[in-house]
C-alpha cells in the first residue's frame, strides 16, 4: 500500500498548476529542491511518472492528468480540516498560558502571556 503524504500531495498540485518545480516552490516557501523530492517520492510511492520533464518543461503525464483532481480534492478537503481546526481551537480559547515549578533563585509564581 502506498504511503502518500499531505505534502507531497500539496507539491504535487503546486508543480501541476504552476508547470514549473521553481514556481511551486515559491508557492509552498520551501526550497525547489524540497518539491522535487516530495515529487520523487510521490511517483516512486505510486510507481508512477506524473511528470514529463525536460530542462525548460514540466508536464504531466497521462497518469499525472488522471491524478490531478483527485489530489487537488484532498488538498482542498485538508485546507479545509485545518480551517476548521483552527476555528474550534480559536472558540475555545486563543490563550497561551506556560507555568514553571519554583526554583530556589528563580520566580516562584506562574506567569500569564497573552
Amino acid at each position: 500500500m502506498a504511503r502518500v503524504t499531505l505534502r507531497q500531495l500539496e507539491a504535487f498540485v503546486a508543480v501541476a498548476e504552476k508547470g514549473a518545480f521553481t514556481r511551486a516552490a515559491y508557492v509552498l516557501r520551501v526550497a525547489q529542491p524540497v518539491v522535487s523530492g516530495l515529487i520523487r517520492e510521490l511517483e516512486s510511492e505510486l510507481a508512477l511518472r506524473l511528470f514529463d520533464r525536460s530542462t525548460r518543461r514540466v508536464r504531466l503525464t497521462e497518469a499525472g492528468e488522471d491524478f490531478v483532481p483527485e489530489a487537488r480534492r484532498l488538498d482542498r478537503f485538508t485546507d479545509l480540516l485545518n480551517r476548521q481546526g483552527f476555528r474550534i481551537w480559536g472558540e475555545y480559547d486563543s490563550r497561551c498560558w506556560l507555568g514553571w515549578r519554583p526554583a530556589s533563585n528563580g520566580p516562584t509564581n506562574f506567569q500569564r502571556f497573552a
